[in-house]
């Protein structure tokens, strides 16, 4: 047993153990001992102080005989060192540490543990012992012996294979050679590492392999299976054929060539067997893009390539050995689908469903029967039928509005016409009306009964109001005509399908314009617009595009106000400056605001915070893209009960040659 880890003069209770069973119940608490975490107190003699059930059922032993025994009863012998090594360094240090160990059951099976400890302390931060949560992991052992034995067999089966390997870096040097082949040249291995690959060929051919390689480094000539003739420590010449392959790191650039070589005197069948099979599994894994998952006749996955780590995120080595339905969690009838390629959902190993297209055909393979399924990821060709479709959509409404502006426009320009006329007559029959007046006196003489109808005509008309509140209602009249004429104007702008142009514009009148077609819903919801700009000169853009921008910002501030109902009122904070080579236009609103995990999305197409059928969720995304498009840059700013702020960034000058259409 290990020496007692000295505590320090006044350190809470001294190494004192606690062996009533209620005694350490209490100081564990209950929340420990229902925990499924086992979980141990140690103090520096190495005595059991606490401990929960989960540890209890760990070891096999009761409450009352653990705290009887001591850290090293429980200890196989050969992890006693280091558990003793690991409780100093913790002491020492102050900081917690994490190592392996094994425990002895109480029917003598020994279970491998993680401990994870830290120093116990009492109320007053003295230490008085060590608390330790242990974690099971024999899985994980299995696991890791279960590879290290894979490894070995690897190297053996990499160095007793029966053709030689070896790989060069760019400069033609051994980094990387297996026994077989140190065997065929006849030199041990600590001999050729590190030397050049020419060094081993054949003197006539020393300078021709020299050139293939710089030739097959700078892309000039392919890798190839080809003869060449190499030197045997003792001199004379061995026929071989190289097989070789680009290396490439995890950035996949070239770091060199691997070669496998055979000695064509004696094994050349069977290297072109090796060369055939080498390139069928290149043609299989490395050189497919889609997902390729080959399982055998039970449905268990024995080759995950790269291209389906990618996809569902499983690690090869976590998904090998397990069913093929646990990608297809809605699983596969089999019967009638191989040859054939369907349409399903799948499953990531976050557990997200996502679409895929499966491509199914049986191979055989040394006498099994193999199952090789290609995927292919449907997301974003979903995503973008989606786009398609709502983009036919906006089409139909583009022109729909077209049209009923221009069915709108003609009777408003006979109402503007009449208008006109009506104002011009009216003048007249104010200047007739007022020279009747002039002979009012003489009718009610010559003709009292005549001049009393006009009288009540006059009252029951209440001339004396109309007369002078008559002009003033053609006024409004005809500002309301000018009025709907913008709104087709602006109606017309934005359903257009003409290619979109770069003219001079001024903020002035995209938010004009902007204003004017939500001013009856800013009016409605009582929204006060608050504008402050600075002079800014004129910036080249698309105006129907633009336009099309600020107006959806401003129905987005508009509706977050409306579903706020802010207590002090709704308001627009409409801004614009210059700011070096830039214009920068922001729109706030003081509407309910925006939680922070939405804002990374907030741009992203059919992503929206509004409720069912109140969004598409591609005016952000639109408006995006279009300022995008236009060399700027569209910001947002927001917290949950503080509002939201746009801020849109464009430049002076035009920094793309096209401005791409947003209709």
């Amino acid at each position: 047993m290990n020496p007692p880890i000295d505590p320090v003069p006044g350190d809470g209770r001294g190494g004192v153990a606690i062996s009533s069973s209620d005694t350490q119940r209490e100081r564990t608490g209950g929340l420990l001992d229902r925990s499924a975490q086992p979980f141990l107190e140690v103090d520096f003699e190495g005595r059991l102080t606490g401990f929960n059930r989960a540890f209890e059922a760990l070891t096999g032993y009761s409450s009352d005989e653990l705290s009887q025994l001591t850290i090293d009863d429980i200890s196989p012998l050969k992890w006693r060192d280091q558990a003793y090594e690991a409780l100093v360094r913790v002491r020492e240090t102050g900081h917690a540490t994490r190592y392996q160990k094994e425990y002895i059951r109480k029917d003598g099976s020994v279970v491998p543990v993680e401990v994870a400890v830290d120093l116990d302390r009492d109320d007053h931060g003295h230490p008085r012992g060590f608390f330790a949560f242990v974690t099971e992991i024999s899985e994980r052992v299995r696991i890791e012996n279960a590879l290290r034995e894979s490894e070995d067999r690897f190297r053996r089966l990499y160095d007793e294979a029966p053709f030689g390997y070896h790989e060069i870096d760019c400069d033609g040097r051994i980094v990387n050679i297996n026994r077989t082949e140190c065997d065929l040249l006849g030199y041990p291995r600590n001999e050729m590492l590190g030397r050049e690959i020419f060094d081993f060929v054949a003197p006539s051919q020393r300078e021709d392999a020299r050139q293939a390689v710089r030739e097959k480094f700078a892309g000039l000539r392919p890798l190839r299976v080809f003869e060449r003739a190499f030197i045997h420590r003792d001199g004379h010449e061995i026929p071989l054929s190289i097989h070789e392959r680009f290396r490439v790191n995890h950035a996949n650039a070239v770091v060199g060539i691997r070669s496998t070589v055979q000695d064509l005197t004696e094994r050349k069948a069977a290297q072109d067997a090796l060369v055939a099979s080498e390139e069928r599994y290149r043609r299989l894994t490395e050189g497919c893009l889609d997902p390729i998952v080959v399982a055998d006749g039970e449905g268990i996955i024995t080759l995950f390539n790269t291209a389906a780590e990618t996809t569902f995120g499983y690690r090869s080595d976590e998904i090998l050995g397990k069913d093929l339905m646990t990608l297809i969690p809605n699983g596969l009838d089999l019967e009638g689908v191989i040859g054939h390629t369907i349409e399903m959902t799948g499953q990531k190993k976050s557990g997200e469903p996502f679409p895929i297209e499966v491509s199914l055909s049986a191979v055989l393979v040394g006498g099994s029967g193999q199952l090789v399924a290609a995927f292919r990821d449907q997301t974003e060709r979903q995503r973008m039928r989606a786009m398609l479709a709502q983009s036919e959509k906006l089409a139909s409404i583009g022109l729909l509005s077209a049209g009923v502006a221009h069915e709108i426009n003609n009777p408003l320009a006979y109402v503007a016409n009449n208008l006109a006329v009506l104002e011009r007559d009216l003048a007249g029959i104010f200047a007739l009306l007022d020279a009747y007046k002039a002979g009012e006196v003489t009718l009610a003489t010559h003709n009292p009964t005549l001049h009393q109808q006009v009288q009540d005509l006059t009252a029951e008309l209440d001339w004396e109001y109309v007369r002078p509140n008559l002009p003033r209602m053609l006024d409004r009249t005809r500002e309301g005509v000018r009025r709907v004429a913008n709104i087709v104007g602006n109606l017309r702008s934005l359903a257009r399908t003409a290619p979109p142009k770069m003219e001079p514009a001024s903020v002035a009148d995209l938010l004009a314009s902007a204003l004017e077609m939500s001013q009856g819903r800013l009016k409605h919801s009582n929204i006060q617009v608050e504008q402050r700009h600075e002079p800014t000169p004129k910036f080249p853009c698309v105006a129907a595009q633009m336009g099309q921008v600020l107006l959806n910002l401003l129905v987005n501030a508009i509706q977050a106000i409306e579903e706020a109902q802010p207590a002090e009122g709704g308001k627009i904070t409409i801004e614009s400056r210059r700011v070096g080579g830039e214009i920068v236009l922001s729109i706030g609103d003081n509407g309910k605001g925006i939680d922070a995990s939405e804002l990374p999305r907030l741009f992203d197409p059919f992503y929206t915070t509004k409720p069912v059928g109140e969004g598409t969720g591609l005016g952000l995304s639109i408006s995006h893209g279009i300022v995008t498009g236009h060399g700027g840059r569209i910001d947002v700013e927001s917290r949950p009960g503080a509002g939201t702020r746009f801020i849109v960034q464009l430049p002076l000058k035009p920094r793309s040659p096209e401005v791409k259409g947003a209709e």
